[in-house]
């Protein structure tokens, strides 16, 4: 019964904000970093910051911290996305946001020399899922992968109220209704992208304090990996990382192979499932050492994505040539 009043109301509270969106011209146009064409309601991801401000209302022990930083992000994104903002004011409020998470998950407690290491992971992830989501279904297919593995680890480990991942789920799901399609009604908008790179962060660290298994990180990994090579390419042909682009491998998919967004958005989730549930099932059965096998996961990662954007890269200038 509450699954359907809630599932409801994020569906009514998307309706309305594409009212307000239109009223206010809260509208993505298409630039040169851009995978779409024509005009579309920017910042349907806001219904992920009703669903976690939902689920607050059924928690025992409310995360005071969490909350802080998570409201500074979703105000802060949210008006860049009707004005653009200077990046050090963006990258202020994100640094303070993710001091009172690390504060929230007891991470403070942690050897100093670790916790910087900890502040740029966050700021990165913040913003490599910003980056990453600029095709119909990506941010909604890749989010619903970290919190399918997310919901099963609970389901297992009990490490959080799981509300608030059901509600997050439920409300990728009617993003998904209007995003998840050849021609979306709506991006997420740095709000939607940002605020769920937020929480997931949160819910990994909670799972890690819970489990002490830093492997679960790997849940991102596949973010992780596309955004950092893709950052190494551009510095390597002396590019400037602050200006857009399109050499993600999923734009290379979408806009030089012409594969549909709704395909690679899939693909992409397929791949971070398996690698998700890889993860799982090495901590459950005890395979390897939780260190090496992030290692060999990340170099074999590393590998075959490098490998298969190179033959990529060439069977699309072989094209282009013919």
């Amino acid at each position: 019964m509450i699954t359907s009043i809630v599932f409801i109301s994020l569906f009514l509270l998307i309706l309305a904000y594409f009212e307000l969106a239109k009223a206010f011209s809260i509208i993505d146009k298409p630039n040169e970093r851009s995978s779409h064409k024509g005009l579309v309601i920017r910042g349907g991801g806001i219904v992920f910051v009703f669903a976690v401000l939902i689920s607050s209302f059924f928690f025992i022990t409310i995360p005071w911290w969490f909350y802080l930083g998570f409201g500074a992000i979703a105000v802060l994104s949210f008006v860049d996305d009707i004005t653009n903002l200077s990046p050090k004011i963006r990258l202020t409020i994100q640094f303070l946001a993710v001091l009172a998470l690390l504060y929230q998950v007891d991470f403070v407690g942690l050897p100093l020399w670790l916790l910087p290491f900890l502040v740029i992971l966050c700021l990165a992830t913040l913003n490599a899922y910003n980056f990453m989501d600029g095709i119909n279904g990506m941010n909604g297919m890749y989010s619903l992968s970290v919190l399918i593995s997310l919901g099963w680890m609970n389901y297992q480990n009990n490490f959080h109220d799981m509300d608030m991942i059901r509600f997050l789920f439920l409300a990728v799901l009617v993003f998904g209704f209007f995003n998840f399609r050849t021609k979306a009604k709506c991006f997420s908008g740095d709000v939607g992208s940002v605020s769920m790179a937020f929480v997931l962060l949160y819910l990994i660290f909670v799972l890690i304090n819970k489990t002490g298994n830093w492997t679960f990180l790997l849940f991102l990994l596949l973010y992780g990996l596309d955004t950092f090579w893709t950052i190494i390419e551009r510095l390597l042909e002396g590019e400037s990382i602050t200006q857009a682009h399109r050499k993600h491998l999923y734009q290379l998919l979408c806009n030089q192979r012409k594969k549909s967004h709704v395909s690679v958005s899939v693909m992409y989730f397929i791949i971070q499932t398996l690698i998700s549930f890889w993860v799982i099932e090495n901590y459950f059965e005890g395979f390897a050492n939780p260190w090496w096998f992030s290692v060999m996961l990340l170099v074999l990662g590393s590998l075959v994505y490098l490998s298969f954007k190179y033959i990529l890269k060439r069977q699309i200038k072989i094209e282009n040539h013919v």
